[in-house]
């Protein structure tokens, strides 16, 4: 046991004397944290062996020397401390935030290594140069930033930085809290914006981001100011955007054409009044655009899942949920508030309904709740869906009428091949009064589903209609019902007109044809109407 002692102590005494040695540690107990300063830098010592150093800031807590640098701070290459030669190979993360009074920097050859973020919170900086013997970052076209070169990502920029056409990636941090940046023109060779990197730039009063962007980083333009930004153009190209990236930016109206993934609060407290959300679009984040001012809203067939307070707090009226919806947050249409919720409608077209987390919708008792046909039972024994006070099923087949026949739009279903339409004259559809088989290389049009039916020989008034969609193997893929009404039929609404000529024809593909092709021909007419016309 006292041998056991001895080899304790031993190694508490090398620890402790490992600790007071290293220079990678930084243990002082004068609450500084560099390890020395020379000509009104501080550093610290990266590698006591081969003798290298950082640039860094003065105290344990950055705030507490705030404003250590100004005016023009020139790195050397190397630095002497008691008597030994140090090379500066790095640039410590933060090591010149909130510093107003800093008017530029020069980086020299020998950095090799910044740790991002170096800048924060910084005013009058209007200089970044690198030395052209830089073998990893660089300055190029007099751009005033830091930029690394062999991955053109602009690192660190100031109120003056230009950004090269050349960039390709405005990195993390890159203008995070630049208090005086204006304006950010970003040129058509950028395809991303990293986490923070602008940040707090409370001064932007214009942005225009390229259609060449496809991903926006967490909180890369969080915080700018509403009475600031009167200027702000948002790509068509954005595939993915981050957490937080624009929130609280101000955007009256927003349309995201072809984004894949919507962060976590990435346009909440934006004040959006209108949104468009393309079909691309997968997944929208947790509060992604909690509290804005929507009053309707239309989730896409291509989204899967809705995050939790993902429009809570916007005093929504009518929302439409697409058909691949299979999970909403707990209190995604959450709206509260003294007079209580003001949401009308509501229309969900998956026919399985999407679980739904606690309290997901407000005011239900009293909303209308739209559900594919022959869902409403299931509807109803759904959670949160069968507190709904007014289920319906709705049709999700649409008929349009003209001339002697009737068109079915039908929803598209993968691994279609044979569509059955029957029409019925009374609501048990007992009295089958027309029928019509399609397959995928005869009648129906290839690359729609689009089918259409005779009805010359039907009178008047309002009928019922089936439609079965089944695989090759004969799987019943999807049904479908509801009701149209007949008004003139057997009537050629152009009969009548004079001088009403064909002035074109089309094959399903939308190619020219000279004559008449058996299937369905798409036909223009001297009056400007288009029509479906079935040739046997």
């Amino acid at each position: 046991m006292k041998h056991f002692y001895k080899f304790m102590l031993l190694v508490v005494a090398l620890f402790v004397t490992s600790l007071s040695a290293s220079g990678d540690e930084h243990f002082h107990s004068d609450g500084i944290s560099h390890d020395f300063e020379s000509d009104g830098i501080f550093y610290n010592i990266t590698d006591s062996v081969s003798m290298t150093v950082e640039v860094t800031y003065r105290g344990d807590d950055i705030y507490e020397y705030a404003g250590e640098y100004s005016g023009d701070v020139i790195i050397p290459q190397t630095v002497t401390y008691e008597g030994v030669d140090y090379t500066v190979t790095g640039i410590g993360r933060r090591a010149f935030s909130g510093c107003p009074d800093l008017l530029s920097i020069f980086v020299p050859c020998t950095v090799t290594e910044i740790d991002m973020p170096i800048l924060s919170y910084y005013r009058s900086l209007a200089s970044i140069v690198v030395d052209e013997g830089n073998a990893v970052y660089d300055s190029r076209e007099n751009c005033n930033a830091i930029i690394e070169t062999s991955q053109n990502r602009l690192v660190a920029g100031c109120k003056t930085t230009v950004i090269p056409s050349s960039v390709t990636v405005v990195g993390n941090f890159a203008f995070h809290a630049c208090l005086e940046l204006a304006s950010a023109v970003i040129p058509g060779s950028v395809c991303e914006i990293g986490d923070y990197a602008f940040f707090d730039c409370y001064g932007l009063t214009s942005i225009d981001i390229p259609d060449s962007v496809k991903k926006i980083g967490c909180s890369a333009f969080e915080s700018i100011q509403v009475l600031s930004l009167t200027s702000f153009s948002l790509g068509n190209s954005i595939e993915v955007i981050g957490d937080y990236a624009f929130r609280g930016v101000p955007l009256s109206s927003l349309e995201l054409s072809n984004v894949t993934y919507i962060g976590k609060s990435a346009f909440e407290k934006c004040g959006l009044e209108s949104l468009c959300l393309g079909n691309s679009l997968v997944e929208i984040g947790q509060r992604a655009f909690m509290d804005n001012l929507l009053s309707y809203v239309t989730i896409p067939d291509s989204v899967k899942k809705i995050g939790s307070e993902a429009f809570g707090s916007c005093p929504l009226r009518e929302i439409t949920i697409g058909k691949s919806v299979e999970e909403i947050g707990s209190r995604a249409f959450y709206y509260s508030s003294i007079v209580g919720s003001y949401l009308t409608s509501v229309t969900s077209l998956n026919r399985i309904p999407p679980v739904c987390g606690r309290s997901s919708f407000s005011g239900v008792s009293t909303c209308r709740l739209d559900v594919p046909a022959g869902t409403k039972e299931t509807y109803s024994a759904a959670n949160v869906w069968g507190s709904f006070g007014n289920i319906v099923e709705i049709a999700t087949v649409e008929v349009s009428t003209q001339e002697s026949r009737a068109t079915f739009e039908i929803p598209a279903t993968e691994g279609s091949a044979l569509y059955t339409v029957d029409v019925y004259s009374d609501e048990a559809m007992t009295q089958l009064v027309a029928s019509s088989d399609y397959d995928a290389t005869g009648t129906i049009i290839p690359m729609s589903t689009s089918l259409e039916l005779s009805i010359e020989n039907l009178d008047n008034g309002v009928y019922y209609y089936s439609v079965v969609v089944k695989s090759s193997a004969g799987e019943t893929l999807g049904s479908y019902s509801g009701t149209f009404e007949i008004v003139s039929a057997g009537i050629d609404s152009i009969s009548g007109v004079d001088n009403v000529v064909e002035t074109g024809r089309y094959d399903i593909y939308g190619h020219l044809i000279s004559e008449p092709v058996r299937g369905i021909n798409i036909v223009v007419y001297s009056d400007g109407a288009v029509r479906k016309v079935i040739v046997e």
